[in-house]
């Protein structure tokens, strides 16, 4: 999923910049020259250590970036070690964020745990969701912060715009801070250059002598309504948008690329029966058997390492397979004269259905499993039983 993913997001992307890109993806991938155009990697280990002129697009389990940028970075990964420079924007979503080098324009993010260094350096402003953020850097725009544990003791010469659980506060706001959390925390070093509007469950904060000749104003308009959706995991809905669109561009990519593979698959006729679930259970049932073969004998191991491969994809992409299948079963049998477009938007609905259906405990898993049968079933009957009948009514003419 990963690799189509990426592949659609390069060629979205050439259609606005520089139609020149590489593109890389493997299970580890270490750049050590020099890249002058645009980078797209999907890898399991990420590491760039030499300087990209352009934009990079990254996918990956764990990326590090310890080099020079000269356009923006984004980055799908579960963690994501920045050292480097930037010059344009850096994007990133993750498990965790850890910023040690310079970006000259913006940090946008969502991970659930994203850490500023004291090196660090934001010349633009941030935007952050996730469980904790914490900036020991220097950050010379606004900051807003919509994480359950914020901590600052670094310097933002901007704004501070900050919701979460628990804020603490020990560095330096240049202008005017706008604060709501359970607990409010400020610190002996913390310095307020500009107004604080606050708000918190007690109303008790004591700001020290961090305000200078101001005070503080308790702001009831700042008042978090529990339970707040910002604080519950505001980056696990961009996940979940993500997986979506994802999931999204695929199920279009199939359907254009696999429409009459899909049609004649979902034959009205011979799809929604009996004899279709026995053969998608046979094949089940026999492909695994295959590999096991496969392996065990030594000259049919690279046939294994097909079957495997064959095998994962299926177990990948099963619901969205099942997702596009059952809207043109749909077409097929009622309907009969949808376009691509309605089509897809038909299986994007069946796939999200899919899903939540398979948060019920077994019953979920076990309707998955007969409709997965009668999909495979019914494309072996339309498809290879099918072709080897019509191949055998010619031989016997």
């Amino acid at each position: 999923m990963k690799k189509i993913l990426l592949l659609l997001l390069a060629a979205f992307g050439s259609m606005y910049a520089n139609a020149a890109f590489q593109t890389i993806y493997g299970q580890e991938v270490v750049i050590t020259n020099s890249v002058e155009n645009d980078l797209y990697i999907s890898a399991g280990n990420v590491r760039i250590e030499a300087p990209v002129h352009g934009d990079v697009l990254i996918l990956g389990g764990t990326v590090t970036i310890s080099s020079n940028v000269t356009g923006s970075i984004f980055v799908l990964g579960g963690e994501l070690i920045f050292s480097g420079w930037v010059d344009g924007n850096l994007r990133c979503a993750g498990g965790k964020v850890n910023i040690t080098g310079t970006i000259m324009k913006d940090l946008v993010v969502a991970s659930g745990d994203v850490t500023c260094e004291k090196k660090s350096i934001v010349n633009g402003g941030i935007l952050a969701a996730g469980g904790k953020l914490a900036i020991d850097g220097l950050v010379k725009q606004n900051v807003q912060s919509y994480a359950g544990t914020t901590n600052i003791s670094g310097d933002i010469h901007g704004e501070l715009n900050c919701r979460g659980d628990a804020i603490y506060i020990d560095g330096t706001i240049g202008r005017n801070a706008r604060l709501a959390a359970n607990d409010i925390q400020i610190g002996e070093n913390a310095a307020f250059q500009d107004r604080v509007n606050y708000w918190t469950g007690d109303g008790d904060v004591d700001f020290r002598g961090s305000m200078f000749d101001r005070k503080p104003v308790f702001d009831n308009a700042l008042a978090i309504k529990q339970p707040d959706w910002q604080l519950l995991g505001f980056a696990s809905v961009l996940y979940l948008l993500w997986y979506l669109l994802a999931s999204l561009c695929v199920i279009i990519l199939f359907q254009y690329l696999l429409r009459k593979f899909f049609l004649r698959s979902a034959n009205r006729d011979n799809t929604m029966t009996g004899k279709s679930f026995a053969y998608g259970l046979i094949f089940m049932i026999i492909l695994p058997a295959l590999i096991i073969l496969s392996i065990i004998s030594l000259i049919g191991i690279p046939i294994g390492v097909l079957l495997i491969m064959l095998l994962s994809g299926l177990a990948i992409f099963n619901s969205i397979l099942l997702s596009i299948f059952a809207a043109n079963w749909i077409n097929n049998k009622y309907i009969k004269n949808w376009g691509n477009n309605k089509i897809i938007g038909i299986a994007f609905v069946i796939f999200i259905g899919i899903k939540i259906i398979t948060l019920v405990p077994f019953i979920g898993w076990l309707i998955l499993f007969v409709l997965s049968a009668i999909m495979f079933g019914s494309i072996v009957r339309n498809n290879i039983l099918k072709e080897r009948h019509r191949v055998a009514k010619i031989t016997s003419r």
